[in-house]
């Protein structure tokens, strides 16, 4: 997937905060402004890169992704899997496994198997 246009603003940012370094680089005592909300933040005295601030992905497009497995869509090979939701009408899969169950504002969904052994746990 190609960056987003947040992605290249973000490393805009941290460009830029760079160039006025480097052009404030033959002065003795440089006054430079902190590098939050240029690129980065400040956590604990550790400086962190933020990628993006905007979701990679908008939360309609996960709400069409469908599937067409032939496996109960229990592996990670399921394109509703990875994405984390639940098999839909628009899903053509056989003998569905994904089958979600939702508690406490959607932060544990479990995912039914065969085997007890199998249950997977998702943290969204």
């Amino acid at each position: 997937m190609p960056p987003t246009s947040d992605a290249l603003n973000q490393h805009l940012l941290r460009a830029n905060y760079q160039a006025c370094i480097h052009k404030r680089s033959l002065c003795q005592w440089m006054q430079m402004p902190s590098p939050n909300n240029h690129g980065w933040t400040v956590h604990n005295n550790e400086l962190d890169i933020v990628w993006m601030t905007n979701d990679p992905v908008p939360k309609s497009l996960l709400d069409v992704v469908h599937c067409s497995c032939k496996t109960g869509c229990n592996s990670g090979r399921c394109v509703c899997l990875k994405g984390k939701v639940s098999c839909t009408d628009l899903c053509k899969c056989f003998t569905c496994k994904n089958v979600l169950s939702v508690e406490t504002d959607g932060i544990d969904i479990h995912i039914e198997s065969d085997d007890e052994s199998d249950d997977e746990y998702i943290l969204l």
